[in-house]
């Protein structure tokens, strides 16, 4: 099962990559989130912004965060449940060893957000926001 999830992760990032024009790419906290970022998937204050890319599908966020996948997950269920976003897909998280792997999407006034938690060594997690 992680390996389907790692490779539906890894469609996402290309088709978001590949189907417009990246903005802005960087490996420090330069870059600021779009005007249009939903609010309830707040990137946490220890959250560095990797990249920001704006395609005709939507719009994908990336950032490292030093905060275990665990209770990321956790946090992005809850705020998105209290701000009143609708369950479309939830895949329970993967673990594979030290890595974990998470992915949901979440639907509210016909926004589409789908958020995509990966986590390595050292509880260090990406978190990746693809909303349209």
């Amino acid at each position: 099962m992680m390996k389907y999830l790692n490779i539906i992760i890894l469609i996402l990032f290309v088709v978001s990559a590949g189907c417009g024009k990246k903005i802005k790419t960087a490996n420090t906290d330069s870059i600021g989130l779009p005007a249009d970022y939903p609010s309830e998937f707040a990137k946490p204050d220890n959250g560095v912004v990797l990249s920001v890319d704006i395609t005709k599908d939507g719009t994908s966020v990336m950032f490292r965060i030093e905060t275990p996948a665990e209770e990321l997950i956790g946090n992005y269920r809850k705020s998105a449940s209290d701000a009143g976003y609708e369950e479309q897909n939830d895949m329970k998280p993967q673990s594979s060893g030290n890595e974990i792997a998470a992915l949901f999407v979440r639907k509210k006034d016909g926004r589409n957000v789908s958020v995509s938690i990966t986590s390595g060594k050292e509880n260090k997690s990406t978190v990746t926001v693809l909303y349209k």
